[in-house]
């Protein structure tokens, strides 16, 4: 029976896929870099050897789980030639992107909690969210700057809609954890990229 090897990169994304099916189903303080080894179906050793530590595990699959949802909506919203339309489309995207992320929401959480508590932790916490947000907000900052010289948008200055955006679709990302129903996302969605771009229509 012949073996198959599996490459560096193919291992790497294992155990990726792995960390997110444990820290979902025990979450990250109860997850053992073991069960990960063993769902990965590496050594515990390997793991160490591609993040260093859980902590660091934690924040590569978080960045992970991030583009996978988001490079999709971001690369197609990019190539749109009209930028009210790509920017409605974008954050009606990312809205609706909120509901298959529950499961694992409380890791964005656990790694807040390490920023504050692991001075060690901080500055690989604050690069990890930088990484991950700033291809968002680059290109929303982008879609207004576009809007705007084609007269579709009024005045409003660009990276100050980014944030506003982020942050708007960040607190439905809470509120579906702790308050919204999840099957009231599709119509949240609807709903905030019509307010969003009508605001974006009105003079600053």
């Amino acid at each position: 029976m012949s073996i198959t090897r599996l490459t560096k990169e193919e291992r790497h994304a294992a155990i990726l896929t792995a960390a997110g099916e444990v820290f979902a189903r025990e979450g990250y303080v109860r997850a053992r870099v073991d069960a990960i080894a063993r769902t990965a179906r590496v050594g515990k050793g390997t793991i160490y050897e591609h993040f260093g530590s859980k902590e660091n595990l934690l924040c590569s699959y978080l960045s992970h789980l991030v583009h996978q949802t988001v490079d999709a909506l971001t690369e197609e919203a990019g190539q749109d030639q009209n930028p009210r339309r790509a920017l409605t489309r974008l954050i009606r995207g990312l809205v609706e992107s909120i509901e298959p992320m529950i499961p694992v929401m409380g890791l964005f959480f656990e790694a807040w909690n390490l920023a504050a508590t692991r001075a060690d932790m901080r500055s690989r916490v604050v690069d990890t969210f930088r990484e991950m947000y700033t291809p968002v907000l680059d290109l929303i900052a982008d879609l207004v700057r576009r809007g705007r010289r084609e007269g579709l948008f009024g005045a409003h200055q660009p990276k100050d809609v980014a944030s506003l955006v982020v942050a708007t679709i960040d607190g439905l990302a809470y509120q579906a954890l702790f308050i919204l129903d999840p099957g009231d996302l599709p119509r949240m969605a609807r709903r905030t990229e019509k307010l969003l771009i009508q605001g974006l229509d009105l003079r600053p």
